[in-house]
């Protein structure tokens, strides 16, 4: 099961197998030794060093302070450009019985945690030899959890204006530069804080919600492909028709077929 990690806050878990314990590996680039990918899912959350994640469809900076998540099953290269080290945070999770990770991907939680963050991991780490599974292990979990949310939040506040925007407006075109500046941010800045939140660029983002649109018009709106296409702004039908397979893997009339 993939969920978003900011939908925890909502669902009951669980959470297994914790550890934590720090890192200070001699190697500049670090990969999964096993070609079925990372063993355990978990967080690294960097104290020192810089570089790069690059995985198969992306790639990503980290700097000290960032956290990053990792998920079992993932094929990645991490690279240091100095000598890096780092808190690693391995758990499992469960919602509702089933196991769930926050992507199939690498993904940058953010790039700067807070201190409640950080002081919760290191007292993970500090006990690591005493708290095995225990109630106090989970709850320090669930504290990092929270303050990591609560960083998150920060950021998408901050992106509320351009989201907003992007909701009310998802039929025309946009750019980053003007989405920045309703954010009072830089377009650097707005494309680092907007990727870090949303774990993928702006435009990015206004195409999942238009292939969310169009899938919930081709459930419910009892319109032909063709009226949706003109309705969300395609210049034609075939156009529509490539995007939103491109979005969901499936064609538009397949996919209202199998909805009816």
């Amino acid at each position: 099961m993939i969920l978003a990690f900011e939908s925890l806050k909502s669902r009951d878990f669980q959470l297994k197998n914790i550890h934590t314990y720090p890192m200070r590996p001699s190697e500049r680039v670090l990969k999964p030794r096993k070609k079925t990918g990372r063993k355990v899912s978990g967080f690294l959350h960097v104290l020192r060093g810089a570089g790069e994640v690059t995985f198969d469809g992306g790639a990503f900076r980290y700097a000290p302070g960032a956290v990053l998540y990792l998920p079992k099953g993932s094929r990645y290269v991490m690279t240091a450009e100095e000598p890096v080290e780092y808190y690693r945070v391995n758990f499992d999770l469960y919602v509702d019985g089933e196991e769930a990770f926050f992507s199939d991907a690498p993904l940058l939680m953010c790039r700067t945690a807070g201190r409640t963050f950080a002081e919760a991991v290191r007292e993970l780490a500090d006990g690591y030899a005493f708290l095995r599974d225990t109630v106090a292990e989970t709850a320090l979990l669930c504290t990092a959890f929270g303050a990591l949310r609560r960083e998150t939040e920060q950021d998408e506040a901050r992106l509320a204006p351009a989201v907003g925007y992007l909701l009310e407006h998802l039929t025309e075109k946009h750019d980053c530069a003007a989405l920045a500046a309703m954010c009072y941010l830089s377009t650097a800045q707005f494309y680092k804080l907007f990727h870090a939140a949303y774990h993928m660029a702006p435009l990015q983002y206004r195409s999942k919600l238009l292939a969310d649109r169009a899938a919930y018009l081709l459930k419910t709106g009892g319109a032909s492909v063709t009226e949706i296409a003109d309705l969300l702004g395609f210049e034609s039908v075939a156009y529509f028709s490539r995007f939103f397979k491109k979005q969901t893997g499936i064609s538009p009339g397949r996919y209202q077929k199998e909805g009816s």
